[in-house]
């Protein structure tokens, strides 16, 4: 018997492997695959921001308050973008993973993914 797990039930398995157990960030089409795998009894803790600028301060604060891994959730383009003030403030001091979906399009063709 073979088991499947999709790419979001990887990412957030990773997470947990490394002992994340609170994630921040916005709900986006795009981040679905990873917020349908949090919501199916994992023991992280999704908290939403309104924006991921926020989501990316609050990962930063987390992760001072509780000498713990920060992680924020983005969105695509812009959005992932507006992490980028409160990841340069968390570069030198905290470690933080920002993950976002990156649309397999916007790629350049010699790297897109074989259908």
């Amino acid at each position: 018997m073979t088991s499947t797990m999709t790419v979001g039930e990887l990412v957030v398995a990773a997470l947990g492997r490394l002992g994340v157990d609170h994630a921040f960030g916005v709900v986006s089409v795009h981040n679905m695959p990873m917020l349908d795998a949090l919501a199916s009894g994992n023991a992280i803790r999704f908290i939403m921001a309104r924006g991921e600028a926020g989501a990316a301060n609050m990962a930063d604060g987390y992760a001072r308050g509780a000498n713990r891994l920060g992680v924020g959730f983005t969105s695509t383009g812009p959005g992932a973008a507006n992490a980028a003030g409160g990841l340069v403030e968390a570069l030198v001091e905290v470690d933080m993973h920002a993950l976002g979906p990156y649309p397999t399009a916007a790629l350049p063709p010699h790297l897109r993914p074989k259908e």
